[in-house]
């Protein structure tokens, strides 16, 4: 009976980390998408916010933020799941 234990929080845990997945690759195409849309507004590949800033480094910069916080946030929903406490 143990057994069944350990792979039904196996199975939540993995599914924490799919449902992780699919959230940001989400979150990435909506990003993708706005900044080719903001591109095909601008007619222009470098545009530039403030004078100063690539508009590519804003959306670069929400890539890796989704990246991270869905990878921090993902494994440590698939440990709670695992140990059973969601």
């Amino acid at each position: 009976m143990a057994a069944s234990g350990i792979l039904k929080r196996a199975v939540d845990a993995a599914l924490e980390i799919l449902m992780h997945g699919f959230i940001l690759a989400v979150w990435l195409g909506v990003i993708w998408l706005v900044e080719y849309w903001l591109k095909f507004l601008w007619a222009e590949d470098g545009h530039k916010f403030w004078g100063k800033i690539p508009m590519e480094w804003l959306f670069d910069a929400g890539d890796i933020a989704g990246i991270i916080t869905f990878f921090i946030l993902g494994i440590q929903a698939a440990a709670k799941a695992y140990k059973g406490e969601g």
